[in-house]
Order: structure tokens, then sequence, then C-alpha cells
């Protein structure tokens, strides 16, 4: 008799088990999440986004061409799912720039700065743009007086006897790289100045051409791209591999001052830092159809082979293996109105018969209704 009663016990613990497991799933997973949803409808003040800078402008995107068309997508990131993603994020206002009296003057102690000189000087001073050209070296400086663009472009094909090896490492250019830029007025934003994030490769000469390398002893050239964070979220740009500020630094005691930073491009757009205006996102999951459909924007594609001191060069991919998505805002060499958030899907591709690499894709991430449609033939 004990050993029913005992049995029968066993038997009513065993079904009392699975009612608690099965009301403890349908609480959890369903009614909980539901209910939190019937709540925030309920509440819209506190939950929905405020969009109050009514709509949008589109975003501009460049598109890095590839030698095919319609590669396979594939979701291969480590749990094999697509990540849980905010639905709403802040926009920020760009400050626009004022005109100044001053800006004339700022411009060309810049460019004294930069190693240029009154005698370098291609253009009046009367319009927008100020042009040098360095006579020795082919360099030549553009600044945009008021907007404050600035770049630097020097020929550097064969130009290794100017640069000595281990002369450069990657502290040294990254700290360079950032005391220019404070120099010259482009680097005071907390985004950038504590916030941001800064990337080297170092570069040597084999024959006429400057590629990576590895060695600081053989350094001669440093390749320095420098990059915000908003709120911990990436400002990336229509490169993602290639910072909005971004210097080549050559060595410290270079004879020929304008070697000293041969190449720079400086974009440098302030923002206001504080922002009440949240915008709805796109979900996740319809962004995922519209990737993998081929409707993203290819803004990164980097043959496992690459060099980061040369132009891209159109490859082929067939495939590609998505392992990393994530939110991040968009800046552009264009000054915006607003800096709005993008989806980043980063993986890996295969194509040809032994091409492979990484590459990363772009997707708008404000919801459609809040963008303003484009403009006819853009």
């Amino acid at each position: 008799m004990r050993l029913v009663e005992m049995s029968a016990y066993v038997r009513k613990g065993i079904n009392g088990l699975l009612i608690f497991a099965v009301l403890y799933y349908f609480f959890v997973f369903f009614l909980i999440p539901n209910a939190k949803k019937y709540f925030n409808n309920l509440l819209p003040g506190e939950t929905s986004a405020t969009v109050l800078f009514g709509k949008l402008d589109p975003l501009e995107f460049k598109e890095m061409p590839l030698l095919n068309a319609n590669p396979r997508y594939e979701l291969n990131t480590k749990d094999g799912k697509l990540p849980s993603l905010p639905d709403k994020l802040p926009v920020y206002k760009y400050k626009q720039p004022r005109f100044s009296y001053s800006d004339g003057t700022a411009a060309q102690t810049h460019a004294s700065v930069l190693g240029f000189t009154d005698d370098d000087l291609i253009t009046d001073l009367k319009g927008e743009k100020y042009s040098w050209r360095n006579s020795r070296t082919g360099a030549v400086l553009d600044i945009y007086v008021h907007s404050k663009e600035l770049t630097v472009n020097t020929p550097l094909l064969g130009r290794s006897g100017f640069f000595i090896p281990g002369s450069i490492n990657e502290e040294e250019a990254k700290q360079a790289a950032k005391d220019l830029l404070i120099a010259i007025n482009r680097f005071t934003e907390p985004s950038y100045v504590s916030g941001g994030k800064q990337r080297v490769r170092l570069g040597h000469y084999v024959g006429q051409q400057l590629v990576e390398t590895k060695n600081p002893r053989e350094a001669q050239i440093a390749r320095v791209d420098l990059y915000r964070t908003i709120f911990n979220l990436q400002v990336l740009g229509p490169d993602p591999n290639k910072g909005l500020l971004h210097v080549y630094v050559g060595a410290q005691d270079n004879e020929i001052p304008v070697l000293r930073f041969p190449k720079i491009e400086a974009y440098y757009w302030e923002i206001e830092a504080q922002s009440n205006a949240t915008y709805p996102l796109v979900p996740i999951s319809q962004v995922w159809k519209e990737v993998s459909a081929g409707r993203g924007i290819i803004a990164s594609v980097v043959p496992k082979d690459a060099n980061p001191f040369e132009d891209y060069q159109p490859a082929r991919v067939d495939r590609i293996l998505i392992n990393n998505i994530y939110l991040a805002y968009y800046d552009t060499p264009k000054l915006q109105k607003y800096l709005q958030p993008i989806y980043v899907f980063e993986g890996n591709y295969v194509g040809g018969s032994n091409e492979a690499g990484s590459i990363t894709i772009y997707y708008p991430a404000i919801s459609g209704q809040w963008i303003n449609e484009p403009a006819s033939g853009s």
C-alpha cells in the first residue's frame, strides 16, 4: 500500500512540474512580452519617437562597384540569428559654418603650419577656395575658407628617397596626426577627442610603389584614419575604412616641411551634442530581407591582399557571409543638415576561383515615412 501511495505522489509531483513549466513559458515568452506591447501602445508619449526635425533628407551613399552582379547572401552570425537592436535612435543637428572675415587669415595660417608658403599660393584671396602648390614636391593644398574642408595631395609614386625606413611607428604617427589637426583647429569636438578611435597602417616602398608593412623597421610613411563615436555608436563615412579625418605622416626630421604630412583629407563637421529628436528605425528583419536581396549599399570591398595605400579595384564577389550587424551613424565629406543612423553589415566574401576578403554593406536605418523623396535627377 505504501508503494502505491508513493507512486501516486510521484505522479502528482511530475504532473505539477509539467504544469509549472507550461505556465512559466506561457508567462515569460507570451503573456509578458505582449503585455509590454499593450501598455507601450497605451503610453505613446513615453515610448514613441519624437521626430522633432520632421522629414529628413535621404542619405547620399557611394557604392563600390563589383565585377559581377547578384552575389548570394548568407547570415553567418554566431547564433545564426539577427541581433536585437533599438527601435529608435536620436538624430543630431550639424552646426552650419558661419561666415567670418577672419576665415581667410586662418586658412593662410593653417597653410603655413602645413609647410606651404606665400610663394606656393596659386589662387587669389577673393574666392571661397584657396590653393597652394609646392614646386619641389608637387604637393597641392586646397582649403575651402568658410566651410573649412582641407585636402593635401602629394604625388608619392617613386618618392622613396624622401622617406627614411624605420622613421615612423604607430604611436608616433597617431600622436602626430592628432597634434596637426589640433593645430589647424579640426580636432576639438569630444566625439573625436575623448570618444574617438584611430587606425594606423604603416607603409614602405617596394620599388616605386608604397605598400603596407607590419615591420616598424621598414616603415617610411604611416596612414592614420581618425573616427568619432556618438554615445558608443561609431560614426562612419562612405568608406568605413577611411576616416573623415585622414592623414599620412612622414618622418619628423624631413627637411621638406610639406612632406611631414604628404596627404590629408579633413572634413570636420561639428554637431550639436544634445538631441531630443528621436526617429523610428526600420525593423532589422525587414532590413535583412532588403540586404539579402541585393538592395543594400556595398560600402567597402577589401581583398585579402589589398594595399591600403592604393585605390580600390573592382573585385568579383559571388558569396557574402554576414558575420556582424550593428547600428552606426553616417557622415560624409559633404556637409548635411542632420547626422542620421544606418545599419552596418560586416562579413567576408568569396568570388571567382581564388578571390576572398572582407566586405561592408550599409542600409538606411530611419523609417521611410520620415525621409523626403529624393530630388529629381539625383
